[in-house]
């Protein structure tokens, strides 16, 4: 994949995200609090504008995307709000029976006529545009088949009736909900019937909304366009032809999860299960990781203010990775730990000590090097290297898969090596093996434990889509490595590249903390900088609070704002 186009490529990963509220009744201040970081790829420059937007019947303030007339996440005068993914499944693969021949399509026992786009794709150097034929059955267009989802399938008149049949998808994103009109009410509410009524017009993505006001009230709203399916979950490709399994409708925005005040006195959403009663909303949830470690961290603390809520979003510390020690811990005392071979027996004791925060120390390689071989020696038995590989990816993009399905169950079929066909191995002898692979290969590939700083490897590139033309442009252009701590299951997430080991993919792209009603004392940081222009000096001004998970304030009444200008550019026509 050329630079710059990574996020188009099939193995990327959607990023994922933070925000919680706690009510009044909890703060030192006895107004609510609200904190908000949405996880994305790392982009240069940021994907986030900030901006504080004056109008006549508007006044509000936070982070925008270049080019879009209203504030995404933020306040005005009344409200502020967060937003994260909520992973709902709204797409559907339909198998389709096709005859590329006479272009038609089964469907109810009837063939019908594929419907052809032609687009014509202009490309430089070229007197004539390239022609490219997109083909559509009722359920979508027609973008790979049942045997290779990463390849379109050919579609020539030759081809006639093909043994692989190909996918329709289904993905009513761009038909449906009104996202411009939903923000902009979000951007003029007044209260929480205004702000419900502006979520509920938000079609796609589906997302989990915080919201707190200056009243004192906090909030909960799930927004998505979720369709009603005749048959099925939507969790597997379904036959196209039969007509069984038709969207039959959408679900009415007022009966998706919404609430006011609960008496926990906090909301937090992390891309985990929104709610039990939705069986069909997906079966994709993130892990509970981060999820459990906010709602852990928040307890039942009275007293909170904005210098918890920082810390809460550099928390470093890994629920997974809890629930991987607690089981190496069994295996080291196993007769298969208290035979293992020096390096085997190293690893036991650094991984033993450590108390799964995801620093800058050499052992947090140590325990990535660990997971990586654990995977491999687990499942890299019985799986092709591309199917172990698609695992190994889905499993460290936050699922609840894998290792962590398995690891209560010692004595799984999974931890045998199926190549020793005279031994079976459990759990404990397989943790014991790849503890002393992690020291061999980190060793291999890094030197000794003075190279091993987690930081260091794990640091993030801010490469500029124009840097991808030679090293020149890059130098211009681009900024880093930059040395971050966290990982991929952190509330201070910065997603480990399980391709590139050991960088980073996905970050907290931006992150803010509100205090409603007291609008000036908001607390913000981007990833790189205000500006986009490479010689300006907020290019990357940022970057260096925000990797060190610190923050700048926001300022929002006039007087605020006036005592906080250095510049004022003035557009006339």
């Amino acid at each position: 994949m050329p630079d710059g186009l990574e996020w188009l490529d099939e193995t990327a990963r959607p990023g994922g995200s933070n925000s919680w509220v706690v009510a009044g009744t909890r703060t030192a201040t006895g107004r609510p609090l609200l904190a908000n970081d949405p996880h994305l790829g790392i982009e240069m420059p940021s994907i986030w504008y900030e901006m504080h937007l004056v109008a006549t019947d508007l006044d509000v303030a936070g982070a925008t995307i270049p080019g879009a007339p209203f504030v995404v996440i933020g306040h005005n005068a009344t409200i502020a709000w967060g937003l994260t993914n909520t992973g709902a499944d709204v797409q559907d693969f339909y198998v389709e029976d096709v005859d590329f021949t006479s272009r038609r399509y089964l469907y109810n026992n009837q063939w019908l006529p594929l419907e052809v786009q032609i687009v014509n794709i202009g490309v430089r150097g070229r007197d004539k545009p390239e022609v490219y034929r997109i083909f559509k059955t009722r359920h979508g267009p027609l973008i790979a088949t049942e045997r290779e989802w990463e390849e379109p399938p050919v579609f020539s008149a030759a081809d006639g009736h093909p043994t692989d049949r190909p996918l329709a998808l289904r993905w009513d994103a761009l038909t449906i909900g009104e996202s411009a009109g939903a923000f902009l009410g979000m951007n003029r509410a007044a209260n929480w019937d205004d702000f419900l009524d502006a979520v509920r017009r938000f079609g796609a993505p589906s997302q989990n909304f915080v919201y707190a006001d200056t009243v004192g009230n906090i909030g909960y709203a799930m927004s998505g366009a979720l369709p009603i399916r005749a048959q099925g979950d939507g969790s597997m490709p379904v036959p196209g032809w039969t007509g069984t399994y038709e969207w039959i409708g959408r679900v009415p925005p007022e009966r998706l999860p919404a609430r006011l005040n609960p008496p926990s006195g906090e909301f937090v959403t992390a891309n985990g299960e929104v709610d039990r009663g939705w069986p069909d909303m997906t079966h994709d949830w993130a892990a509970p990781f981060r999820t459990r470690r906010i709602v852990d961290l928040l307890g039942t603390r009275r007293g909170l203010d904005t210098a918890a809520f920082e810390q809460m979003q550099a928390d470093v510390r890994g629920e997974g990775a809890a629930m991987i020690m607690r089981a190496l811990a069994h295996a080291a005392k196993s007769q298969a730990g208290q035979k293992a071979d020096a390096d085997g027996q190293a690893a036991l004791q650094m991984l033993q000590k450590w108390d799964c925060r995801f620093d800058g120390r050499p052992v947090v390689s140590l325990y990535h090097a660990f997971e990586r071989a654990l995977w491999q020696r687990t499942f890299g038995d019985e799986l092709e290297g591309a199917l172990f590989q698609q695992l190994f990816e889905y499993g460290l993009d936050e699922r609840y898969t894998g290792i962590y399905a398995i690891l209560d169950d010692p004595a799984s079929p999974w931890w045998d090596d199926i190549a020793t066909v005279d031994v079976h191995e459990t759990r404990d002898d397989i943790m014991v093996l790849a503890a002393s692979d992690a020291m061999l290969n980190l060793r291999l590939q890094f030197g000794d434990r003075t190279n091993w700083n987690w930081d260091r490897l794990h640091a993030a590139e801010f490469a500029h889509s124009l840097s991808g033309g030679g090293a020149l442009l890059a130098m211009v252009f681009n900024r880093g490595p930059v040395p971050l701590a966290g990982s991929t299951t952190s509330v201070s997430k910065t997603a480990v590249n399980p391709r590139k080991p050991y960088g980073v993919t996905d970050i907290s792209s931006y992150r803010q903390i509100i205090e409603p009603g007291a609008w000036d004392r908001t607390l913000a940081i981007n990833t790189t900088g205000q500006s986009g222009h490479v010689r300006s000096p907020h290019y990357f001004d940022q970057n260096a609070m925000w990797a060190a998970g610190q923050y700048r304030s926001f300022p929002f009444s006039r007087v605020a704002v006036d005592r906080g200008s250095v510049a004022r550019l003035l557009l006339t026509p």
